[in-house]
């Protein structure tokens, strides 16, 4: 499945890949996509645990674990997360909007997850 939204004039876009029981799934935007954070939930003894990397001077982690956390929650099952979105001189108002926009098209793939 593929989600896309468009915010400050450039796409920021969710992707999943099923991988057999498990998803992983791809966030990525803005003038430069790349790779910067990748977060993994899973489950221990019934509860959710965190798996985080973040790759120097980049802070996708707060995408990549709010996804990672919360689709795991929803399909009790083991989630990937790569997140890289960027945006050149970002403002603190235009960081929110690009949070805010990303919480969007996460609702929209658990919707669409069912």
């Amino acid at each position: 499945m593929e989600f896309t939204a468009q915010c400050h004039g450039f796409p920021i876009r969710v992707n999943t890949c099923p991988m057999g029981e498990d998803l992983s799934v791809s966030v990525t935007g803005g003038v430069s996509p790349h790779i910067g954070g990748v977060s993994v939930a899973h489950m221990v003894d019934g509860r959710i645990r965190l798996e985080e990397i973040s790759l120097p001077g980049h802070k996708d982690l707060t995408v990549s674990s709010l996804y990672a956390k919360r689709l795991a929650e929803v399909l009790r099952r083991t989630v990937c997360v790569s997140c890289g979105i960027h945006y050149d001189r970002a403002t603190k108002e235009q960081l929110e909007d690009i949070v805010a926009c990303t919480r969007k098209l996460l609702e929209e793939l658990v919707a669409a997850l069912g």
